[in-house]
């Protein structure tokens, strides 16, 4: 027989333990969906909400009925909404209130601030940031300093993510840039935005453009290269192939020489895909590799880093985008090799 033991009311979910004898703890746990937890599939929902919790445990609870939406029992694959209700009865070790240490438990020991030279605009729905040239934009080893890290701690910091109020969701980069390229990087504060954002950028409506130093003066000044790109991940390097071929993405990027700086140039780059290491990879096949760029031959005394820079980033929302304030708006960071 299930006697009631306790309530606990824990923003935004509550918690009725119930007790069965002879078995271990079982509780109702009470969820109400909000803005950052609607939008996505209940399965995926839970399994980023409930820590540890088996897959196979919850396909096991929902035929028991033991996951209901609205009071009803619905299919896993149902999509979320705001102000929906989940009922949960589950083993009381998948409480979500542990979340928001697992959440802090993600985070590098010992994260260095970010410089407040480096966010270049924010407001309630995104952060836009100036990733520095060393730093990786997200986890490469257990404890390692990266962006993502950074950019939690500092929202955290300010109020704007507060891990124990949320059921899933987690602020994100919506971009990323190689560990050892500089520029500019996109982040969701909320779902919504994160979700917004993420779509601008698969449908081009991102306008990124970089800068970079290569190795003697392209010829045109001015030309869109278009090539197949094929990732070797276990060298983590990319060719770039005239023809299509198994396993390779068609990739184009257009360039302009802005100035020649006697043996080597500054040009300016617009990518109209975004392949891994695309600006890179062209460039050498060309011949002309960004200096300092080790991998793709670009090798030079004066350049540790390769001379790279996402250094403008323009969105180019929607009218009827949540983001259609920023329409037009362009992101400006001066590049570390800037001369």
């Amino acid at each position: 027989m299930l006697l009631f033991d306790k309530l606990r009311h824990v923003y935004p979910f509550s918690i009725y333990y119930l007790r069965a004898e002879g078995k271990r703890r079982t509780a109702l746990f009470t969820l109400i969906i909000g803005d950052n937890d609607a939008g996505q599939r209940l399965d995926k929902f839970l399994l980023k909400t409930l820590v540890h919790c088996p897959k196979s445990l919850l396909y096991k609870a929902n035929r028991q009925k033991k996951i209901k939406v609205n009071r009803k029992r619905v299919e896993l694959s149902v999509m979320l909404q705001p102000g929906d209700q989940l009922d949960l009865y589950l083993p009381d070790e998948f409480d979500p209130a542990q979340r928001g240490g697992a959440v802090a438990g993600t985070l590098a020991a010992a994260v260095p601030p970010l410089p407040a030279d480096d966010i270049v605009y924010e407001d309630d729905h995104l952060l836009v940031v100036n990733k520095p040239v060393g730093t990786p934009a997200h986890s490469e080893q257990r404890g390692a300093c990266n962006l993502r890290d950074q950019v939690l701690c500092y929202l955290m910091a300010s109020g704007s993510y507060r891990p124990q109020r949320e059921l899933s969701f987690v602020p994100a980069l919506a971009n990323r840039l190689d560990r050892n390229t500089q520029g500019l990087v996109l982040v969701g504060k909320t779902a919504p935005a994160l979700r917004e954002l993420c779509r601008l950028i698969r449908e081009d409506r991102v306008q990124k453009r970089y800068l970079c130093l290569v190795s003697g003066v392209p010829q045109p000044d001015r030309a869109v290269l278009t090539g197949y790109l094929r990732k070797d991940r276990q060298q983590n390097r990319s060719e770039i192939l005239d023809e299509p071929v198994p396993g390779a993405k068609k990739v184009v990027t257009e360039y302009r020489v802005l100035r020649q700086l006697g043996g080597h140039a500054e040009v300016e780059v617009l990518l109209h895909t975004g392949r891994s290491h695309q600006i890179r990879a062209q460039m050498a096949a060309i011949g002309h590799p960004i200096l300092g760029d080790k991998k793709y031959g670009g090798q030079h005394p004066a350049y540790r880093w390769q001379a790279l820079c996402a250094y403008r980033l323009q969105l180019q929302p929607e009218p009827d985008s949540m983001l259609s304030y920023l329409a037009g708006r362009e992101f400006a960071v001066d590049p570390w090799f800037a001369i």
